[in-house]
C-alpha cells in the first residue's frame, strides 16, 4: 500500500512539474506581482523559454526581448536567464537568499542619440554608438553593489544640422560598488585626446579630473565646446577639474 502511494505521489509531482514548465508566460504574469518599475508587454512562451514584444524598466524601453533559462546557475544558488535583445545580450540572475540581481556577460550597444534623450539640457547633440561590456554587475534594491565594466563610445561626434564632426573613439573603465564608483577615461587615437578619471558617491557627490589635448589644429566648433566645459591650460590643452553634489546622481 505504501509503495502504491509513493508511486502516486511521484506521478503527481511529475504532473505538477510538467504543468508549471508548460504554463503560458502570460498566464503566469497575471498571478505574479512584478516590481512597479518593470512592465512586460506581449509576453510569449513559458517560464523557461520565451520572449516579450516590449519590456520597460524605469522608463527605458527595450523591444523584441527573448530569454532562455540557464540551468547551470543553480550551482551558484541563482535563478538565471540568458536575455537577448536587438541591442545586445546579458545573463540576468536573481539570488533567492538575498534581494540582489546580478548581470554577467553583458554586451549591449545603443546609438548615442537615443541615450541623449534621457539627459536634459545638453549643450550639443552627440553622435556615435555607446557599448557596455561587463563581467559583473550586482544590484541590491536597484543600487549598484559591485561593478566591473567597460563603456566604449565609438565614433563620438557632435551633430550640427545635417553635418556631424567625428572626434574618435573613447573608453571608460568603471569599477567599485557600495558607496562609490570609480572610473578611468581614455581615448583610442582620437582627435581630442583624453586622460583622467573621477568618482561618484552614493550621496551624489562627484569628482572629476580630466586632461584634454590635441596634436592637430582643432576646428573652431570643437574649441568652442571645450572652452564651455573645460579650462584652457595651453595650446590645444584643456582641463576639467570639478567636484560637487548632484542629487540626480544619488542611489
Amino acid at each position: 500500500m505504501l509503495k502504491h502511494w509513493k508511486s502516486t505521489l511521484f506521478f503527481i509531482h511529475c504532473l505538477l512539474f510538467f504543468l508549471v514548465v508548460n504554463l503560458p508566460l502570460a498566464l503566469l504574469l497575471e498571478r505574479v506581482e512584478l516590481p512597479p518599475q518593470l512592465k512586460i508587454y506581449q509576453p510569449d512562451g513559458t517560464l523557461f523559454r520565451g520572449g516579450a514584444g516590449q519590456l520597460t524598466i524605469n522608463q527605458v524601453t527595450v523591444q523584441n526581448v527573448e530569454f532562455a533559462w540557464q540551468a547551470n546557475c543553480l550551482l551558484s544558488l541563482q535563478w538565471c536567464y540568458r536575455v537577448n535583445t536587438p541591442q545586445g545580450e546579458a545573463t540576468v540572475g536573481v539570488g533567492p537568499l538575498a534581494p540582489d540581481i546580478s548581470l554577467t556577460h553583458v554586451d549591449v550597444a545603443y546609438p548615442s542619440e537615443e541615450l541623449a534623450a534621457f539627459i536634459p539640457n545638453l549643450l550639443v547633440q552627440p553622435t556615435g554608438t555607446v557599448r557596455l561590456r561587463s563581467d559583473k554587475l550586482v544590484l541590491v534594491d536597484q543600487k549598484p553593489q559591485a561593478i566591473d565594466a567597460t563603456l566604449t563610445w565609438s565614433g563620438l561626434g557632435v551633430a550640427d544640422g545635417s553635418e556631424s564632426l567625428v572626434l574618435g573613439d573613447y573608453l571608460a573603465t568603471i569599477s567599485g560598488g557600495g558607496d562609490q564608483l570609480d572610473f578611468v577615461i581614455d581615448d583610442a587615437n582620437a582627435l581630442v585626446q583624453v586622460a583622467g578619471g573621477g568618482s561618484l558617491r552614493s550621496d551624489g557627490r562627484y569628482q572629476l579630473d580630466i586632461n584634454l589635448s590635441s596634436d592637430d589644429v582643432l576646428p573652431d566648433r570643437v574649441k568652442s565646446i571645450l572652452e564651455l566645459v573645460a579650462r584652457p591650460t595651453g595650446y590645444n590643452q584643456y582641463r576639467i577639474s570639478q567636484q560637487g553634489t548632484d542629487r540626480r546622481l544619488q542611489w
